[in-house]
This record gives C-alpha cells, structure tokens and sequence, in this order.
C-alpha cells in the first residue's frame, strides 16, 4: 500500500499523536501546572513589553492561590 507520506513523515505522525495521548491521560493537577508554566513564560515575554502579567495567581507547588504580596 502506497500512503501519501513519506516514511518519515508517517512516523512524524504517530509519535504526534502518542504525545497527544500521553497528554490526555495526564492527572488534571499536572496539566494545571503546566499551563501554570505557559502562563509565566507568556507574562515573561508580556513584562518585557511594558504590559501587566496576567498568570493565575496559583502556587505550582500546592495549586492554592498565593498570597498577594504587600508593596513595601
């Protein structure tokens, strides 16, 4: 059987969606900090230009939200 893609391509395919699933299957917790991760990043990147970080105020750790910090 002919596919349309070339082997590595084909391969390419499947460990997509391996990774997909792999990620579906993932506690909801753990995919709570990674967005947490990606929201930090993007607030990383947002900071750089002048805006405010807009990350949910959550500890990575307890998933609880943080305290606000006092100005000092």
């Amino acid at each position: 059987m002919n596919t349309p893609y070339p082997h590595e391509m084909t391969s390419l395919f499947a460990a997509k969606e391996a990774r997909r699933q792999a990620l579906a299957a993932l506690p909801y917790e753990e995919k709570l900090r990674i967005l947490l991760h990606l929201q930090r990043i993007a607030d990383a990147i947002r900071q750089t230009r002048g805006l405010p970080p807009q990350a949910w105020p959550l500890d990575s750790d307890t998933l609880l939200p943080t305290k606000p910090s006092t100005p000092s």
